[in-house]
């Protein structure tokens, strides 16, 4: 079992208000403006170490590391294009104004500047321009916009206006317009959550996922590893559209690895479970609701209920019914989702340990099920119980988490 583990920094240890992380590499931001990277590739250290510069954002690609000083500049640190540097880099970006956010992964960067537009570059399914380009130009079509989540294969922003916008390959759902598209290279407004007077909160696109597994006979199969894009309404409730392959929209009372349906609209979790029959046949649960029989208190806490007894009821999952959900995120095979408790559920794929879950534990006290590292039911991590989560992010082989202490 691969529990949470703190993160080593030298000298006195930051206090951090941001993390990131897509396949390798790591970046943090403390409340000072101090930017800490590590990481796997050979431009990093395996330790976290400090970068000159006061910085206000960042973010992590495949190789790099992407930031916005406090000036409002734009810097990358590593393998990024035609930039190679261990030190940061400026990034040279179309206009003048000064920039506030940024967001990256894969090998696609998109920074948002004050008046809220957006510039990118990088890859052609998710720069939003509709082709690759090495240039940071404004995103043509994309109105003025308050969050931006770039994914390996997908991206999405917040308009300031409340709108949702959706691009990149959509051919497991996850663009959450109703139908599989392969390509939808140019920003396009979701109306779902508008049609249904939802105000948009935040959003995340699945990461470290550049070469989702599909069967090449069979390339819209449902039931693949594919992406997923998560969205949090202002109610507190999570939404989730793409694939639920071992259970990753979170759709399934029991334990599921290949499920015969996608999410081709956005499933809002807690809501009616695909697997009824099967419940009632008694398929086997997973994480949290594996206790449901033994300690139903605790069962109901670790999967955000109220009482234990509403999950499957009437044949809904019941899933963090009882928590208020304000950030969320999606990577290669597990997510996670934060409650404004401070609760971190995670749920999908605990191989190597990255749900954090202890239904991965071998040994006394771990599940005995087979192929116990699939946890369809959204789970918080015991062995966090004790401490306020403020932030996460989650990678291909990770998820990050930031206490409040």
């Amino acid at each position: 079992y691969m529990g949470p583990a703190d993160i080593q920094f030298a000298g006195a240890t930051p206090k951090i208000q941001k993390v990131d992380i897509d396949s390798t590499v790591f970046c943090a931001l403390d409340v000072e403006g101090k930017l800490w990277v590590w990481g796997l590739s050979n431009d990093f250290s395996k330790q976290p170490v400090s970068v000159r510069g006061v910085y206000q954002d960042c973010a992590a690609g495949h190789l790099f590391i992407a930031a916005i000083n406090t000036d409002g500049a734009a810097f990358t640190i590593g393998k990024w294009g035609s930039s190679h540097a261990v030190c940061p880099s400026p990034m040279s970006v179309e206009g003048s104004k000064p920039l506030k956010i940024v967001s990256a992964c894969g090998t696609t960067i998109i920074v948002v500047d004050r008046d809220g537009f957006a510039y990118s570059a990088g890859d052609s399914l998710t720069c939003g321009h509709g082709r690759a380009t090495a240039v940071m130009t404004r995103v043509a079509g994309l109105p003025s916009v308050s969050c931006v989540s770039v994914g390996s294969r997908h991206a999405a922003a917040i308009a300031c206006d409340g709108g949702l916008w959706v691009w990149g390959d959509g051919i497991s759902g996850n663009l959450g317009i109703g139908r599989r598209v392969r390509e939808m290279l140019v920003p396009s407004l979701n109306p779902f959550f508008a049609e249904r007077k939802l105000v948009v909160t935040s959003v995340g696109c699945t990461r470290g996922q550049p070469r989702p597994k599909r069967l090449e006979s069979a390339p819209f199969r449902a039931g693949q590893e594919g992406p997923r894009l998560h969205v949090v309404t202002e109610d507190g409730r999570l939404w989730i559209s793409g694939t639920s392959h071992k259970g990753l929209c979170a759709d399934h009372l029991c334990k599921t690895f290949m499920p015969e349906t996608d999410a081709l609209c956005f499933y809002p979790v807690g809501g009616p479970a695909h697997d009824v029959e099967a419940a009632r046949a008694g398929g086997p649960r997973t994480g949290a609701a594996e206790i449901q029989g033994s300690d139903p208190t605790s069962a109901a806490h670790g999967m955000g209920m109220a009482d234990a007894s509403h999950f499957g009821k009437d044949g809904c999952t019941g899933y963090l019914s009882s928590v208020r959900i304000i950030a969320s995120g999606a990577s290669h095979i597990h997510s996670a989702a934060l409650a404004e408790n401070g609760q971190l559920f995670t749920w999908g794929c605990g191989s190597d340990g990255r749900t954090g879950l202890r239904a991965y534990m071998r040994g006394p006290g771990g599940s005995k099920r087979s192929l116990k590292c699939y946890v369809s039911t959204p789970t918080a991590i015991e062995a966090l119980e004790n401490r306020i989560i403020i932030g996460f992010a989650v990678g291909r082989y990770w998820t990050l988490a930031i206490a409040a202490d």
